[in-house]
């Protein structure tokens, strides 16, 4: 019997994450990996957003175990998620091994989770990409035929870029999941079925979680968690100040 998902999200800012890294002397906790990963970088803007990031991971793990942000050490190889190099010794952990990460970050914002299985997290803030193509050809790449045609249905240009933001955002949760970058070949295949659709055709490949910010209100805000097995117990931290809605399941189809 496979092991029921339990996963943990901090949503945070990274001028609070940066801040308190500082505090807390992030010279000394980052790990040989993370410290060349970072000495790559030219950018301080790149280099505080690098090093927010990986506080907030230490800072989730941290509190499920009672630790400090220096127990833990991660590893930070290139084109892939973080992992857990060493970390406290404790008898009421959670994860009978290292516990899988994953990280995503946009504009300000960055999110990040903790599980016992493998997840892929992708937090997307309206305004922070730039497009040159319309939102139909960005269609055309994205979506399945069925989710073409439920978007062209929509009645403005902003309820189609909010539909399709979301679709981005299940799909590229997924790539992550599986450790793999985004494919255009194969995103057109997925397709983003509500949980209780369970009579549509296709091939299971992933669950998906997804939260956004209430629909009534200007710009988008969405976060969406993928894995591998159904999830039995999810906590999502929210340090934004972003009022979100409370997640809705999908399963990921390819077809």
């Amino acid at each position: 019997m496979r092991e029921a998902g339990v996963v943990e999200l901090l949503l945070t800012t990274q001028s609070a994450m940066w801040e308190a890294a500082q505090a807390a002397q992030y010279s000394r906790w980052l790990s040989a990996s993370e410290q060349a990963r970072l000495s790559t970088m030219r950018s301080p803007a790149r280099q505080q957003q690098f090093i927010a990031c990986r506080y907030a991971l230490r800072l989730l793990l941290a509190r499920q175990h009672a630790a400090s942000v220096a127990q833990w050490t991660l590893d930070a190889p290139d084109g892939a998620a973080p992992t857990v190099r060493s970390r406290p010794c404790s008898p009421t952990t959670e994860y009978a091994r290292p516990p899988y990460l994953s990280l995503s970050h946009s504009g300000p914002y960055i999110a990040c989770a903790v599980a016992n299985h493998a997840v892929g997290i992708d937090v997307e803030a309206a305004g922070r990409r730039k497009h040159r193509s319309s939102v139909q050809e960005r269609a055309n790449i994205i979506c399945s035929a069925r989710e073409r045609d439920h978007l062209l249905a929509l009645d403005s240009i902003p309820a189609q870029e909010t539909y399709l933001t979301q679709l981005w955002c299940m799909k590229e949760s997924w790539f992550k999941q599986t450790g793999k970058g985004v494919d255009f070949a194969a995103i057109r295949h997925l397709e983003c079925a509500p949980e209780h659709a369970l009579s549509q055709p296709g091939t299971l490949r992933g669950n998906v979680c997804l939260w956004t910010s209430p629909t009534d209100k200007p710009g988008a805000f969405v976060l969406s968690l993928c894995s591998e097995v159904p999830v039995e117990r999810t906590a999502l931290i929210n340090q934004t100040g972003i009022r979100l809605c409370d997640g809705v399941c999908y399963r990921l189809l390819e077809r």
